[in-house]
């Protein structure tokens, strides 16, 4: 018993170190677990972090790019507005801005940067050139288009001045010209297009390149439809009048011989006396026209008359 009594403790001893073992390995179970879960926990935290940034990078990268297409569309029309104004502008003050404002925007168009923070600032930087575009080139549009409409009104009031001039010659060659052409029919036509030249000076509008450009066309052409015109009546009248001289010269007396005979040289005055002036011609018989030649000189009155002079 003695032994029995010996061997009791000793084997409740070993079964309880067995049963704190147990929970011991129960404790490190758990606490491996917990350490696992929060590993998987921060690990997925970062991910997510990661995610979220790659996200703001792209995002801020699509908000550049996007600036930057719009930039070129700009872009493209300032580089044309800079072409056409070339030497169509009166202050060039406004083609310098426009180079400037082009040089700044394209420039701010190369984007190196990598961050949400610095892609904002590069976006922002286009932006504003961009804008700043825009307006040097409405700037330069606007002042091509005040140029152009000045050159418009010039050429306008160069054609209408000229128109006038060339009226002014026809009117007076149409007068001149009556009974005096073999054929009216050519003082008709010249008339007539003087008459029809009248409407295309009124109603212009002086404001509007396109209707000035076209009315300035018509009128130079109306202008050179008459001044040919014009030439025609002066040749019919010079034709008309040769035509007359040779009537006139068919018809002429001969010339009687001796009229230069010595016996009718006044005597000579005195040495150094003044030579007697010739008597000027009289106006009487309407003179009209006097064609010489050669030998012969013929005057001719208004009605048609003629006779040697």
């Amino acid at each position: 018993m003695t032994a029995g009594l010996e061997d009791g403790p000793t084997t409740v001893e070993a079964t309880r170190a067995r049963g704190r073992a147990r929970r011991w390995v129960v404790v490190a179970t758990v606490l491996v677990g917990v350490l696992v879960a929060a590993s998987g926990a921060a690990a997925l935290a970062r991910d997510n972090r990661r995610l979220a940034e790659i996200a703001a990078v792209d995002a801020a990268a699509g908000r550049a790019t996007e600036a930057v297409r719009d930039l070129a569309t700009v872009v493209r029309a300032a580089r044309a507005a800079l072409a056409r104004s070339a030497e169509r502008v009166a202050d060039d003050g406004v083609r310098t801005d426009l180079a400037a404002a082009l040089d700044t925007a394209l420039t701010a168009a190369h984007v190196h940067e990598a961050t949400v923070e610095e892609l904002d600032v590069a976006t922002a930087q286009i932006v504003s050139s961009r804008d700043a575009l825009r307006t040097a080139t409405s700037a330069t549009a606007a002042e091509m288009s005040s140029w152009e409409l000045a050159r418009a009104q010039a050429e306008w009031s160069a054609a209408r001045a000229h128109l006038d001039e060339t009226l002014a010659a026809a009117r007076d060659v149409l007068a001149a010209s009556a009974g005096r052409v073999a054929d009216d029919a050519v003082r008709q036509s010249l008339a007539g297009a003087v008459d029809s030249a009248q409407p295309l000076v009124v109603g212009v509008p002086s404001a509007d390149v396109p209707a000035l450009a076209a009315a300035s066309a018509a009128v130079t052409s109306t202008a050179d439809s008459v001044a040919g015109l014009q030439a025609a009546v002066t040749e019919a009248v010079a034709s008309w009048t040769e035509a007359q001289a040779a009537a006139a010269r068919s018809t002429a007396p001969p010339t009687a011989s001796g009229t230069h005979s010595s016996a009718a040289k006044a005597p000579a005055g005195p040495r150094g006396a003044t030579a007697p002036q010739p008597v000027p011609p009289t106006t009487e018989g309407h003179w009209e026209t006097t064609v010489t030649y050669e030998d012969l000189q013929l005057c001719m009155d208004t009605e048609g008359n003629s006779w040697e002079c």
